[in-house]
């Protein structure tokens, strides 16, 4: 099987027993996240980089610790963007607009339609 980087999506596949990850995807999350596609049952699996050309990957086929000694990215977001307004305006729960409330304050209500 071939994909692209929508193995991170957490499709589950079934009993994939291998996962290549051709080229560092650009964080240490994605590898995780593409690797953990594999080995999704009982059964041992096996997660491969193959390092490309490009000097990031040959920095990390020379310096593995570099990868494994670090935690995943953190994810951030901007609380002000229209898209992450409009997505969380959404929500129509009643919990989900209190969050948002705290979290987003006077933008929140700007964009929200209400309950």
């Amino acid at each position: 099987m071939v994909a692209t980087n929508a193995l991170e999506l957490g499709i589950d596949i079934g009993g994939l027993e291998a996962a290549v990850l051709v080229g560092y995807p650009g964080t240490i999350a994605s590898v995780w996240q593409q690797a953990g596609r594999a080995g999704r049952g009982d059964a041992p699996a096996l997660a491969m980089l193959v390092a490309s050309a490009n000097p990031l990957d040959q920095f990390l086929a020379h310096h593995p610790d570099y990868f494994f000694e670090r935690s995943p990215e953190q994810a951030l977001i901007n609380p002000d963007h229209l898209l992450i307004l409009l997505i969380t305006c959404a929500v129509p729960f009643r919990l989900a607009r209190e969050r948002s409330l705290r979290l987003f304050g006077r933008q929140f209500e700007r964009y929200s339609a209400g309950d």
